[in-house]
């Protein structure tokens, strides 16, 4: 939109929108939210403070401070003045029309933190319009790029023309739509992609991610611990039991450990044993990376990206790669595999020094990723990520 009810709209090349002819200019970080909005002279600013992404005090050409709290849509419900008394107090209706309970303020930033400009009565959502009172975008998402569809990083097939449907969610496949029709779980950043808000209100709250979800962390389940019989086949680990026991089997490869260690109690003759035991040591001495001193049949974690219009924005690992397609909310040929056959602790430094490469977008990276995947004063971290590099570089890792 380059013209409305006499007001004409100006854009650079990203789509930011940095003027508007009836006085009033924008200017931006490295972020797609304005820092600063002056006049057509570049004078009498008003400044914005963001934490976090958010948007939580402005500082008007007066001087005058003002305080934004917002929902877990985002959505400027309440804002105070720098006494904490309210200046300005709204409710918001599913699709983002607003209902005024006190207004003695400017502010336009209202539905999910946009823009409503109030010559249109439109919300600015970057590429695209939104009606609140139609609950619907003014235009198709044209958007050519997407998810890149791929079975592995070097197999990359076409994509297809709507780019972020999932054939099993019929509402994606409407260009029109916002956030699948339910808007008060998911938010869109960009008029392009539906992801889920930050947080999420108990109500809503189903202890995992919502269907549809995309880029949610894995739920964690507790496992009931139970007693299983021995097998006397099985490996015997010597250092399965006791808190020595659990060390000894974090800090080395208990995989192959404890497959040694069945050859020295299989040994028929004393020279026999004698000399399995000292492969044993060996194998411990020599052992350098860490392992989950579980059976070698455990090795199944996969590693796994997500990405969109050919920019990686979130890896994890998992046991259940289809799973994991519908916690996202994407189909199963929008998740890349980089490694499988791994243990969780060799999954974890792969998620890693793929997290390094490229970074969280908290941090100024790319990854919508929340935390790291194994923390820095991890006592394995550096053999971790080593290990993680040394893959990548083996599987010649292409960072995008």
């Amino acid at each position: 939109m380059t013209t409305t009810a006499g007001v004409t709209y100006t854009y650079d090349g990203d789509g930011k929108r940095v003027k508007k002819s009836n006085g009033k200019l924008y200017w931006y970080g490295t972020s797609s939210d304005s820092l600063v909005e002056t006049d057509l002279a570049g004078n009498n600013a008003t400044d914005f403070v963001f934490f976090s992404g958010k948007r939580i005090a402005r500082r008007d050409p007066a001087g005058i401070i003002s305080y934004f709290f917002s929902d877990h849509l985002g959505s400027s419900r309440v804002v105070t003045n720098a006494t904490g008394s309210i200046v300005e107090d709204s409710d918001f209706y599913p699709f983002g029309g607003e209902r005024v309970v006190t207004a003695s303020t400017d502010n336009n930033y209202l539905f999910t933190g946009k823009e409503r400009d109030a010559e249109s009565g439109l919300d600015f959502f970057i590429a695209r319009y939104y009606s609140s009172n139609l609950g619907r975008f003014l235009s198709p998402d044209e958007f050519t790029g997407g998810a890149a569809v791929v079975n592995s990083p070097n197999d990359p097939l076409p994509l297809g023309p709507l780019p972020y449907a999932d054939i099993s969610n019929p509402q994606s496949l409407n260009k029109y739509t916002y956030t699948y029709n339910n808007p008060i779980v998911y938010v869109d950043p960009s008029g392009h992609i539906s992801i889920p808000s930050d947080i999420l209100p108990p109500e809503f709250d189903t202890g995992g991610c919502p269907p549809g979800a995309i880029l949610c962390e894995e739920p964690k389940k507790k496992e009931k611990a139970t007693q299983k019989p021995p097998d006397p086949d099985a490996p015997i680990n010597p250092f399965s039991g006791g808190i020595l026991g659990k060390v000894i089997n974090f800090a080395f490869d208990g995989d192959k450990i404890a497959l040694a260690s069945r050859d020295v109690r299989d040994a028929e003759t004393a020279i026999g044993k004698a000399g399995a035991g000292g492969a044993l040591v060996l194998l411990i001495a020599s052992n350098l990376f860490p392992g989950t001193g579980q059976a070698a049949s455990k090795a199944e974690v996969l590693v796994y990206k997500i990405a969109v219009n050919g920019k990686t924005i979130y890896v994890g690992i998992t046991k259940d790669l289809l799973r994991r397609a519908k916690n996202h909310g994407v189909s199963l040929q929008d998740l890349a595999v980089i490694a499988e056959g791994l243990t969780r602790l060799r999954a974890r430094g792969v998620e890693q020094a793929l997290i390094e490469i490229h970074g969280l977008a908290k941090h100024g990276g790319q990854l919508l990723n929340k935390i790291n995947s194994i923390a820095k004063n991890n006592p394995h971290y550096k053999k971790a990520v080593e290990y993680g590099k040394k893959y990548l570089e083996s599987i010649r890792y292409q960072p995008d």
